[in-house]
């Protein structure tokens, strides 16, 4: 049985009116290395090279102007 801390737990998405960079950083500062990695792990990069402004495009909180793949 795994002992992970978060085992059972439910994902919800949140998402504040801010760019996709700053939703995924979450106010931490900001390490290219680590960034990187959690774009690759999380599948993103795909998706952020389809939006015209990458990662930088900005996101309201309903995930309006993204499409409904990409929705959380």
């Amino acid at each position: 049985m795994s002992k992970s801390p978060l085992q059972g737990y439910w994902r919800w998405a949140w998402l504040r009116n801010i760019s996709i960079k700053e939703n995924i950083l979450f106010s931490l500062p900001y390490d290219e290395k680590r960034y990187q990695l959690t774009l690759e792990v999380c599948a993103l990069v795909a998706d952020l090279e389809i939006l015209e402004d990458g990662d930088e495009a900005e996101i309201d909180e309903r995930g309006v102007n993204l499409s409904g793949g990409q929705k959380p």
